[in-house]
């Protein structure tokens, strides 16, 4: 231990030794940055000058910005200050728990706090309960990426209880427990946005409210964590956290909370998403349904299911946050690449596909242990391939696709995400075997991503099977507030294959996508079933706009779409009614 100085506080050598441990640590090494931030509030307070530390200064003297720096417009220095105040969470809760001297820099300011850690108690022997059936069974196993463990609680008898155990399907009461080191090492760093999941409060105060409302709030963290673009955290706030414990409230960037109320046969539930960082509402959504026990695992799963997927999934709401954050180019990451994916995803077009492309090959070299980057970067190989954008002459655009992908699953076997990457690899290949196994297995690790289910049922029907594949599009698309316009493809050759012209066409115009020429391809098909050669002629104009080729050999370009040889027929024969010269030779 230490010795303290006149003051009671750590002396300045003992500060910068402490301080010397902290930015040579892992999570410090890692952001130079978050190094020189450290340093700089902390020999300023050492020096006497903490009064001194105000954001203009650091925005001039540590982050470059220069005199004209407005800090209304600019929120560099409170975005980095939350950052190392997470960066130090991470610290002290892993390589730095055997610290004597903790640095911390309170909300509220820059100045940087000087504590001395007190030792730890020694541990008193405690005599071992009498053995029970209960305390014999082995504890069951936390689930993958699971870093809380679950306790069970006591299961009372009476309705009352039962019927909120019932809600919470296993009568499961969350513990916040240290997080391990990946999890910490993942908050430190810029990249995934972390989400603080809180129990919903119960508004009139009863047991069976509260216990409903940590129960769903389970429900939600664990359905979120299927999304592995998020960084998941369940905050518990009827327990008393431990010493070490994160915070869930302090380094999520965003925060679930709400209210639950029951009466009369009715329960009312408010679920509502915030910017931790400013308090402002994201989101919010009232559910009020009947209440029994008979339907609580139905009321489960419904309200679940909304939640995640309106915050959650693709061009949901986090995703719309996310994608209006300023991203200055020194901070541009894995995780932001990943984010610019869905963008591209949503128009398609070979400019975004090159530089989104670009920033993933940079990403996967510089973090090459995001699994997320890899499967992003797996799709767009697989776009060189099957649309002809930015096409490489290194080596075959699926092989790296199907490489890419493997990558994704390995580094991470629990994210769907890559078990999507890899489907689609096989989708193209031909091998529907696998690609049905796969695409299941995909499903299982998230039903509740409207875009896995909308993007696995596409390749479904694309593939003949209608039956199996329609349902799940229109579930997506029915579901999904803003739908990206591939989703509406299936649906255009669906009613295409089955003569319905008009409706094939109303879907096309809901694809939205006018820098996609697959748009323009089912156009001149529909038109040209239709014998409108007037406006067939424009759909082939806007082809020779934005991708010539593709009229030069229109089949040769099919083929690598993975549609079925039937659909591939009827695509053909309403190409040449448009009037497309199809030669003989090409089918």
């Amino acid at each position: 231990m230490p010795e303290e100085s006149a003051t009671g506080s750590p002396a300045p050598d003992q500060v910068r030794a402490a301080l010397g441990r902290v930015v040579a640590s892992s999570v410090f090494t890692a952001s130079p940055r978050m190094q020189a931030f450290l340093r700089y509030v902390v020999e300023e307070t050492l020096e006497g000058r903490g009064d001194e530390i105000k954001g203009y200064t650091l925005a001039l003297e540590v982050f470059g910005r220069g005199n004209s720096f407005d800090p209304a417009n600019d929120s560099v220095v409170r975005v980095e200050a939350a950052r190392l105040r997470r960066t130090l969470a991470a610290y002290y809760g892993d390589e730095g728990t055997g610290d004597a001297i903790v640095i911390d820099v309170p909300k509220g300011g820059y100045v940087p706090a000087f504590h001395l850690r007190p030792p730890a108690p020694k541990p008193v022997p405690a005599a071992p309960p009498p053995a029970t059936p209960e305390s014999a069974a082995p504890a069951a196993a936390a689930g993958p990426r699971r870093w809380h463990r679950f306790a069970v609680v006591a299961a009372a008898a009476m309705l009352l209880v039962a019927a909120g155990a019932a809600f919470t399907r296993l009568p499961l009461r969350p513990e916040i427990k240290t997080a391990p080191v990946e999890i910490r090492a993942e908050l430190a760093r810029p990249a995934r946005p972390a989400i603080a999941v809180l129990p919903l409060v119960a508004a009139f105060g009863t047991e069976r409210d509260g216990l409903l409302g940590r129960g769903l709030a389970t429900e939600i963290s664990a359905a979120l964590t299927g999304f592995h673009e998020l960084v998941v955290l369940y905050e518990d706030q009827v327990g008393t956290r431990q010493p070490g414990a994160l915070d869930a409230t302090d380094v999520s960037r965003y925060r679930l909370q709400g209210t639950i109320a029951s009466q009369r046969g009715k329960v009312r539930v408010l679920v509502q998403l915030l910017d931790a960082r400013n308090n402002r509402s994201l989101w919010a959504q009232t559910y009020e349904r009947d209440l029994n026990t008979d339907n609580l695992f139905q009321l489960q799963d419904e309200i679940t299911q909304q939640v995640v997927t309106t915050i959650a999934d693709p061009y949901g709401v986090i995703w719309q946050s996310e994608v209006s954050r300023p991203h200055p180019p020194q901070t541009v990451s894995a995780y932001y690449c990943a984010l610019s994916a869905y963008d591209y995803w949503r128009r398609l077009s070979p400019e975004l596909h090159l530089r989104v492309r670009d920033c993933l090959e940079k990403a996967v070299k510089d973090e090459p242990g995001y699994a997320v980057a890899w499967s992003a970067l797996s799709f767009f190989y697989v776009d060189e391939y099957r649309y002809g954008y930015n096409q490489r002459s290194d080596s075959p655009p699926l092989e790296r696709a199907l490489a890419t992908a493997n990558k994704a699953v390995s580094l991470d076997p629990f994210d769907a995400r890559g078990y999507q990457a890899l489907y689609t690899v096989y989708f193209l290949l031909g091998d529907i075997k696998d690609f049905e196994r796969i695409g299941g297995k995909a499903m299982e690790l998230n039903p509740n991503s409207l875009d896995l289910m909308g993007d696995f049922g596409a390749k479904l029907a694309m593939s003949g099977r209608w039956a199996q594949g329609i349902p799940k599009v229109r579930q997506a698309v029915d579901r999904n507030p803003s739908p990206p316009g591939w989703l509406f493809t299936p649906l255009v050759y669906y009613e295409y294959v089955k003569g319905n012209y008009a409706d094939a066409l109303r879907y096309v115009e809901r694809m939205n996508t006018p820098d996609y020429y697959r748009t323009y391809v089912l156009q001149a098909m529909i038109y040209g079933q239709m014998g409108d050669q007037a406006k067939a002629k424009v759909a082939l104009d806007q082809i020779q706009r934005l991708k010539p080729q593709f009229l030069a050999d229109p089949v040769a370009d099919m083929l690598r779409w993975g549609i079925a040889p039937e659909i591939l027929a009827l695509s053909v024969d309403g190409l040449k009614k448009a009037g497309v010269v199809i030669a003989t030779t090409q089918g």
